[in-house]
């Protein structure tokens, strides 16, 4: 990959959307521990790291970070970190509250 089509996805990232679809959809596809991995991905931890914060094998996280970027499309922390930290940044989507109850 070219780094000018590296820097259009991570433009593409930071702008909502991530190959067509928005960045909360493509989330979507992740299961909760996926999820919570590559938020402690984003926080600039290691594997070792995520393991011992959240008490799983280095090898199983890097299989959750196999199956993450599979999902996103990605093939790298950097892009996945991208993903999830846009995601933040524009706080959760209207399907994910539930009538001002901010689960």
């Amino acid at each position: 990959m070219s780094s000018a089509d590296a820097f259009e996805e991570i433009v593409q990232s930071q702008s909502g959307h991530y190959g067509g679809e928005p960045v909360n959809e493509v989330i979507k596809h992740l299961t909760k521990r996926e999820v919570e991995i590559l938020r402690l991905v984003a926080e600039g931890l290691t594997n070792e790291e995520i393991g011992k914060r959240i008490f799983i094998s280095e090898k199983t996280v890097k299989t959750h970070l196999t199956n993450i970027f599979d999902k996103l499309k990605v093939n790298n922390r950097f892009k996945a970190a991208l993903l999830i930290m846009n995601r933040v940044a524009e706080g959760p989507s209207p399907s994910t509250t539930r009538m001002g109850k901010g689960r």
